[in-house]
């Protein structure tokens, strides 16, 4: 929300349309858990006039619409496109970079905010192609080094990686490891999950963190990312 302000120009009092975008479902289902976060901050806008006077002094407010992405394109750029034609004001996520990517040229021709909680997508750093474009969140390529240090504080020299199959995902996974095997790690195994993950495929990804716990048996390995907690649930 703070973000969004700072796109609030002077103006006579006005009930401002935001499209919330969240996925409810699908493979990263994270509305039921995550979407109270909006309102929240929504109402700290609404309490706090310091930090928000433009707001407040205009005597503005503010009109949400809930809408679920599934993290799909298919679902997310005809919702944009609904989003315009109601004439918002500004959209609240979504949070996959997988719609951002495109949804960001669209509201860069229509000129409308979009701020984002979730995508990680370096590609959207570029403020050239997508000036309305911002976000809360960090490009995860710019957790190489912090990972780097993390793992060699830790004594950890080999590593797995296991990717999304979607492109922003290994796009990034791919630029870490190239910073992780300059740095003089051994990323010992590399490979992509499966677009439809399912118990199978928990099974399968196992199976081959069990093949490479045994390879490493009596020396350091981490998983990035976050396998190690994985295992630790499974056994």
């Amino acid at each position: 929300m703070l973000l969004l302000t700072g796109f609030i120009d002077l103006c006579q009092s006005k009930v401002f349309v935001l499209d919330i975008m969240f996925p409810w479902k699908g493979f990263w289902g994270v509305g039921s858990h995550s979407a109270g976060a909006a309102t929240v901050a929504l109402d700290n806008v609404k309490s706090d006039r310091m930090t928000f006077p433009a707001i407040h002094n205009g005597n503005h407010s503010f009109n949400l619409t809930w809408h679920d992405t599934e993290c799909s394109r298919r679902l997310g750029l005809p919702l944009l496109v609904e989003g315009y034609l109601r004439q918002v004001d500004a959209f609240i996520g979504p949070i996959c970079s997988i719609i951002c990517e495109p949804g960001g040229h669209l509201v860069t021709k229509w000129n409308i905010p979009m701020v984002s909680f979730g995508s990680t997508s370096s590609l959207m750093s570029d403020n050239k192609l997508y000036p309305t474009f911002a976000r809360s969140s960090a490009p995860i390529a710019m957790g190489a080094p912090f990972f780097t240090l993390t793992f060699k504080q830790l004594h950890y020299n080999k590593l797995a990686m296991f990717v999304g199959y979607e492109a922003v995902w290994s796009t990034a996974a791919a630029a870490m490891r190239r910073y992780f095997i300059a740095s003089d790690l051994d990323v010992m195994h590399y490979s992509t999950l499966e677009r439809n993950f399912d118990n199978n495929g928990l099974k399968h990804l196992y199976e081959e963190l069990h093949t490479l716990k045994q390879k490493c048996k009596g020396k350091n390995m981490n998983t990035y990312p976050a396998c190690t907690v994985l295992v630790s649930e499974i056994e």
